[in-house]
């Protein structure tokens, strides 16, 4: 009887301690989930602004949909800013990619030859992202004419994110200048426009 409550208490023991360990491990699981969590609460609380701010500067870079009438509308400003006129201004070669979409705005410019180098260094800084795919220089009536093609992206936000327990990533080197590159773009006047009929100023130095 003595050896049988003595096996008895040993299998309950190994139980107890079997418990109190799982216990004590979820705690300290639900701890650090809590200090996880705590942290990016407070960061952003803190960056409240700053991450608003960033999410529209990043929707305005590489917009969910097709950013070329964005980039129509930025380069008729950029044109309107350096006095220039504009024609010939069409979009083509529509790409979609499961990964990264991209069209074509081509246009002509004519004006002042250093309001058309302006025009050409400016386009780099407009938003939604862009590269200049094709230019061609010809003197004019006016000083200079720029036939243009730039390609212009855009991409799907994500469908995956990460869960909310996992800690905050630090921000590499190349992913701040990055972000300083994409904060510091031109933003267009509205993200989303409705196409409208061609309109604009006719070239007076046309043929």
């Amino acid at each position: 009887m003595f050896f049988g409550s003595i096996v008895l208490f040993a299998l309950v023991a190994n139980f107890v301690r079997g418990k109190i360990t799982s216990i004590l491990s979820e705690y300290d699981r639900q701890r650090q989930t809590t200090v996880t969590l705590t942290a990016k609460l407070n960061s952003l609380s803190v960056n409240e602004t700053r991450v608003s701010d960033f999410i529209q500067n990043l929707t305005a870079a590489l917009p969910p949909s097709n950013s070329s009438l964005l980039l129509v509308s930025q380069i008729r400003g950029l044109v309107s800013a350096n006095l220039l006129y504009i024609e010939n201004l069409k979009v083509t070669n529509l790409i979609l990619d499961q990964e990264l979409n991209h069209a074509d705005v081509g246009f002509d410019v004519e004006g002042s030859a250093a309001s058309v180098f302006s025009f050409v260094a400016q386009t780099s800084s407009l938003a939604p992202l862009n590269k200049v795919a094709r230019l061609k220089l010809t003197t004019s009536a006016s000083g200079l004419r720029a036939s243009i093609t730039l390609t212009t992206f855009w991409a799907a936000f994500p469908v995956k994110v990460p869960a909310v327990s996992d800690p905050l990533a630090e921000v590499t080197p190349d992913e701040r200048r990055l972000l300083d590159k994409i904060n510091g773009l031109s933003r267009p006047q509205f993200l989303e426009l409705v196409p409208t009929a061609e309109s604009g100023r006719e070239n007076p130095f046309g043929q």
